[in-house]
């Protein structure tokens, strides 16, 4: 495996910024110069014609529903019915709010086999046919920075070896 880094297209290329929400930032104080840093990383990739893409975590009633009550992370979101997704403090942050042209969206925790339901999401993404994408080539994830995942390096390995999609190549995770 080569040492350097890939070389990418920003017009072919999206940056996603992922849970960047009003609440989220008002619970964890001294994040001023993480936000700083992603607004200069979002206001680079627009400079150079690349998308922008927000993901935020967010429920409706049918989501609450299907949270496992056994999920550390969001069953008691869905037994308080925190975090819908109409209630402002799920939106982006205003101080890197969508612009016109960006893309926001809702992550939701999927029924099922994570697995089965990441691989058959990632199939289904292809970039919009233009001049320079004719084939409409699949989308790849290069790089998801894992901070939110436990210190454990075997429970690490565990929550990321479920990410495997080994049905495309070199095991995407």
């Amino acid at each position: 495996m080569s040492d350097q880094a890939p070389v990418l297209d920003p017009k072919r290329t999206a940056l996603l910024v992922m849970d960047f929400q009003q609440d989220v930032l008002r619970r964890m104080p001294g994040l001023e110069p993480l936000v700083a840093r992603v607004q200069g990383a979002i206001a680079d990739m627009r400079d150079h014609g690349g998308t922008i893409g927000y993901v935020r975590v967010a429920f409706t009633e049918e989501d609450w529903a299907a949270i496992p009550p056994g999920n550390s992370v969001f069953a008691q979101a869905a037994q308080n019915r925190m975090m819908h997704h109409e209630d402002p403090s799920t939106a982006i942050h205003d101080s890197l709010a969508p612009q016109p042209g960006d893309i926001v969206v809702r992550k939701t925790i999927p029924a099922g086999d994570l697995k089965t339901v990441a691989a058959s999401a990632v199939k289904d993404m292809h970039y919009v046919p233009g001049k320079d994408n004719v084939g409409r080539e699949p989308v790849f994830t290069y790089i998801i920075i894992p901070f939110n995942l436990p210190a454990d390096p075997a429970a690490r390995k565990q929550i990321t070896d479920a990410c495997t999609l080994a049905d495309f190549p070199n095991g995407y995770r």
